[in-house]
């Protein structure tokens, strides 16, 4: 009895741990030369303006975890070559962002190289029907509002300012800011007032919840 007491204060006590762990993103990706396209085995890379990085395995592959969602610059070198930067690396929250470095050898001169990334036509780990409106997108809206810029999502749909998902009823979405619920739990719909302008994302599921996301039946929105 008194251990299922303990797991079950555990299990409180890391609900927030594990909640706020699925609003982060990641990157991954992999080093090679330019020439050969063999693999670099320990390679840096690094996040630029921040501690965050990692060394490439046997394999030439590297992963950047529990990164915020924004745009982020990369810089990738090695000894005996010549480093590359990458900017405007998009990272979504709880996908996966790919960026491959080809790596030029010193003896080779390209200058400096700095590249720009630009935003796939399909993010291939986006299986959910998830809907993302980035802060660059946000910016381009004519709206004035967030209620307004979930509106313009498939199968959403406004009434009175409210939103409705799938037909569902206005307490069957769930809503979730930085992973914590936001939710009214008397009338449903958004507790609090958000600002568009300090959004960075904002995600609209219509379907394929995982088990991490309660009180969303029709749908989740996430900022």
């Amino acid at each position: 009895m008194h251990r299922k007491i303990f797991y079950c204060l555990l299990l409180l006590l890391l609900m927030p741990v594990l909640l706020l762990a699925s609003t982060k993103g990641r990157i991954k990706g992999k080093v090679v030369d330019l020439q050969t396209n063999e693999p670099l085995v320990g390679a840096n890379v690094l996040v630029i303006g921040s501690s965050t990085g990692a060394a490439t395995d046997a394999s030439g592959e590297f992963v950047l975890q529990n990164l915020e969602a924004g745009t982020y610059t990369l810089k990738a070198s090695y000894l005996g070559y010549q480093s590359i930067t990458i900017s405007n690396i998009r990272v979504n929250a709880d996908l996966t962002t790919d960026i491959d470095f080809q790596l030029p050898a010193e003896g080779i001169n390209v200058g400096t190289v700095e590249i720009i990334a630009k935003r796939p036509l399909i993010q291939k780990d986006n299986t959910n029907k998830i809907r993302i409106t980035s802060s660059e997108d946000i910016a381009a809206l004519p709206v004035r509002s967030v209620n307004q810029i979930i509106g313009l999502s498939a199968g959403v749909v406004l009434q009175d300012n409210a939103v409705f998902i799938r037909g569902g009823r206005i307490d069957e979405v769930g809503f979730y800011l930085e992973g914590t619920s936001i939710k009214n739990p008397m009338t449903g719909g958004r507790g609090i007032t958000l600002s568009q302008d300090a959004i960075e994302e904002v995600q609209v599921q219509s379907g394929g919840m995982t088990a991490e996301f309660g009180n969303g039946n029709a749908g989740i929105v996430r900022q």
